[in-house]
Parts: structure tokens; C-alpha cells; sequence
């Protein structure tokens, strides 16, 4: 079993307290803290959980987690319905089963299992669900809705989703790689990147390698 680690967000907030989303560059300074302090949680999570997780080598399931396992300072739980370890690490049947709250809870599931997925989750036990599934709006009409009913029961339980479809995330001064890039590039102050485009974030990620 891998010992977890606990973490600290002391000095790796990355650029967090800069980013002012829409109406909150209006909003009063308290209010711009505490957006800022909830966007950590996406930017910099103590916690996350990974729905998917497999211990299938190649599995795209496994491959995040390792990831994950291989550098990032917080806590990681793997959710998966029967397994009880997943890369040395406990599993839970679901997100409910996790002890204490969740920053970030990444999908790695189908996509008509991401409303279960979310409504095994406690209001506000989760803050950020990162979906790397694809087939909603992309793909049909039906995906459109899907989307839509994915985001209402989230909101309904007060998480904020990224995605769907999404390629993830990289924090590379924190050294979490929530994404669907294979390696992590080194860390350096002074750059972030907000991209519509997987493509093109798998190729700056490649770039940033060299």
C-alpha cells in the first residue's frame, strides 16, 4: 500500500490569485478571494479522486493514476466498484465511500455513466469534476443534452464541472498531471496556458519536453 501524502498550496498557488473569471473582476475584494480560494482547489487540490481507476496496464485509467501516483504531492483515491486496491492504493466503490472532501474528482468513464457518477456524490463533498469523457455535445444532439443534465446535477450538488471532453489538466511547478498528456514538463515561472484545443496542448506539453 502506498503511504499518502499530505500537502501544502504555500507558494504554489501558480498564478490562482491572478486569474479573475468574468463578473468577479467587478466584484468586491472579499468576493475575489474567495473565488480565488475556490479556483485552488481546481488549480491546486489537496485531494484528488479518480473515477475509472484500473490497475489494467494500458487502461487509460491506470495510466492517469500512475501518473498522478508518480508525483503529485496531495492525496489520491482511486474509485472503482469492486476493486480494493488500485496501483497500491485503497479503492472506493464510489465517491460518497471517500473519507473527508474532494478538490477534484476526475472521470475517467463512459459517458452515460457520468450522471450516476454524480449522483453518488454528496452535496458538497466534491468541488471540481474534470471530465476527460467524450460523446456529448461534439458528437449529437443527444450528447447536448446529456451535457446539459451532467451539469445541472453537478451544480445541483455544488461542484463546478471542466469538460466534458477535455484533455485535463497540468500543473507542473505543483507536479500534478491531471491529463491526458504522457509525461509532465519541468516546472518555470511565468507561463500558464488556457486552450480550447487538446491537440494543441499534447503538442505544447511535447515542446515544453525539449
Amino acid at each position: 500500500m502506498i503511504e499518502q501524502r499530505d500537502c501544502s498550496r504555500t507558494k504554489l498557488t501558480v498564478g490562482v490569485h491572478e486569474l479573475l473569471l468574468g463578473p468577479t473582476a467587478l466584484a468586491s475584494e472579499g468576493t475575489r478571494m474567495a473565488e480565488r480560494q475556490e479556483m485552488e482547489a481546481l488549480f491546486v487540490p489537496r485531494t484528488i479522486a479518480v473515477a475509472g481507476a484500473s490497475n489494467k496496464s494500458g487502461k487509460m485509467g491506470n495510466l492517469v493514476l500512475k501518473r498522478l501516483v508518480a508525483e503529485f504531492p496531495g492525496r489520491i483515491h482511486p474509485i472503482h466498484p469492486s476493486e480494493r486496491e488500485i496501483v497500491g492504493l485503497e479503492a472506493f466503490p464510489d465517491a460518497a465511500a471517500i473519507p473527508g472532501p474532494i478538490d477534484l474528482l476526475i472521470a475517467l468513464v463512459p459517458a452515460d455513466s457520468l450522471l450516476p457518477l454524480i449522483e453518488s456524490c454528496p452535496t458538497g463533498r466534491v468541488k471540481f469534476f474534470l471530465v476527460i469523457s467524450s460523446g456529448f455535445g461534439e458528437v449529437s444532439p443527444r450528447g447536448k443534452e446529456l451535457e446539459r443534465q451532467l451539469v445541472s446535477a453537478a451544480n445541483q450538488r455544488g461542484m463546478r464541472v471542466v469538460g466534458p471532453n477535455t484533455a485535463g489538466i497540468l500543473n507542473c511547478p505543483y507536479r500534478m498531471n491531471a491529463s491526458l498528456m504522457p509525461e509532465l514538463p519541468p516546472a518555470g515561472p511565468g507561463l500558464s496556458v488556457i486552450t480550447q484545443s487538446g491537440g494543441f496542448a499534447m503538442a505544447l506539453s511535447m515542446y515544453a519536453l525539449d
